[in-house]
């Protein structure tokens, strides 16, 4: 409960402020409006994060009598181009309350892994007093759904290895696609369950690993479609020719899917072609990306809490008042600390579940690395691998706690770390010296 609590303050204090679009809630706004309208749509991601942004701002209610006609027009939208009544609270709304369920099982997580209650509450402010995880998941951004989907993963992961049962694996491949259906970085997820089957081959059998797999991959096709079916009921509607978003949608609709969006009759190749109409715009997007942002980082700076962006700037008498992603330097390094002394064990004592933490650390931070040299990436690309790290860390923790003065002065550097840092979550004002901290340069 005290953590839902902090989680709730921190995430939906001042929630519709600033009253501008946060990174790529230019794009996300639009794509509302059009699941709004029931228009069909493809985006730069699968659709369940959209959807479900869609759905916060549904039941927030406060949009429903704006006029967003011209927002569902184009794909990218800025401040003054909304409607002057526009609510930006409904559409934060979802991605807030999903970022404190987040910060719950997050503190579950830690609390399975170390067996202490102390641990799993200490551990939780490694997410709770990470401005960078604050600032995604106050806006209409996709990480605390991705975030929530990983963490049910390792939840049911962890079930099904200590008390190996199909329906374990079935959720485990259910959250992995979920995961996927909001990023599609979210397969790698599936790469750690895949390694729990392979070392526990021995003990168990072929048949019952075979089993395992099988429920496991059940799981992954249910989710696919699922969102299949809700996103197909979601777009009753062709895309609009007259719009310029609508133009850019209908380039990629296959007959057999623009048929079925005509005539109302939804047929097994329908929803085929629907998925394959979406896989074909996102890596078509892919393909435009730049290589190089000013804003962009690598894989090796987000190890040590690297990559800050400043998302938004304006002045007042007061002065220069940012929204930026900043890392809690203290948190990421706690990260890689946790993988460091994982990887040192790992030989030695080899367990299911460290071995999938890690595989899924190393295949994320991999893909990254080799992603690095088509597309410019940014920190919030490393948060998957981030919270692998403070699972690692936790799993150590139960073998040995190291000692209370040493846990103590982390816990201290912390909670400096974030209050020098907050101010870029809510967007007060800012001295150049916290700028220079954040390692956002002057300003």
């Amino acid at each position: 409960m005290a953590v839902a609590l902090v989680a709730a303050f921190l995430l939906l204090f001042r929630l519709g402020e600033p009253r501008a679009p946060i990174w790529d809630e230019a794009y996300y706004l639009t794509a509302t409006a059009r699941y709004q309208a029931g228009t069909a749509q493809f985006a730069s991601h699968p659709p369940l994060g959209l959807i479900l942004i869609m759905a916060g701002d549904t039941a927030w209610g406060t949009n429903r009598h704006v006029d967003q006609t011209a927002v569902a027009a184009t794909k990218t939208i800025r401040a003054e181009q909304l409607p002057a009544n526009y609510s930006y609270v409904g559409v934060r709304l979802a991605s807030a309350l999903v970022g404190c369920l987040d910060m719950v099982l997050f503190f579950l997580l830690m609390l399975r892994l170390s067996g202490s209650l102390s641990t799993g509450l200490l551990a939780t402010g490694l997410m709770l007093f990470d401005p960078a995880m604050l600032v995604q998941f106050r806006a209409a951004q996709l990480d605390s759904f991705q975030v929530c989907f990983l963490l049910l993963a390792l939840h049911s992961l962890i079930a099904a290895v200590r008390r190996p049962h199909w329906l374990a694996w079935f959720g485990f491949g259910l959250c992995v696609m979920l995961a996927a259906l909001v990023r599609a970085n979210g397969l790698l997820i599936g790469l750690g369950g895949a390694a729990v089957v392979l070392y526990r081959l021995p003990a168990l059998g072929w048949r019952r690993s075979a089993g395992h797999a099988a429920a496991g991959l059940a799981g992954g096709a249910t989710g696919l479609v699922a969102i299949a079916l809700t996103c197909a009921a979601l777009s009753a509607r062709p895309p609009d020719l007259a719009t310029d978003a609508g133009r850019k949608d209908a380039a990629f609709l296959s007959p057999t899917h623009r048929a079925a969006l005509e005539s109302g009759r939804w047929t097994l190749p329908a929803y085929g072609a629907l998925v394959a109409d979406h896989a074909r715009f996102i890596a078509a997007d892919l393909a435009g990306v730049p290589r190089h942002d000013p804003n962009g980082s690598t894989p090796l700076q987000w190890l040590a809490g690297g990559g800050a962006i400043a998302y938004r700037w304006t002045s007042s008498p007061e002065g220069r008042s940012y929204v930026a992603l900043v890392p809690n330097r203290v948190a990421w390094c706690l990260s890689l600390l946790g993988v460091l002394v994982s990887l040192a064990r790992l030989p030695r004592r080899m367990e299911a579940i460290p071995l999938a933490l890690v595989v899924i650390w190393l295949s994320s931070l991999a893909s990254m690395v080799v992603l690095q040299h088509t597309r410019v990436l940014y920190a919030y690309h490393h948060f998957i691998p981030l919270i692998c790290g403070y699972a690692l860390g936790g799993q150590a923790l139960r073998l040995k706690a190291p000692p209370e003065g040493v846990v103590m002065l982390l816990q201290a550097a912390l909670l400096a770390g974030f209050a020098l840092l907050v101010p870029f979550v809510y967007a007060q004002p800012v001295q150049p010296w916290r700028c220079q901290l954040a390692g956002l340069g002057p300003c």
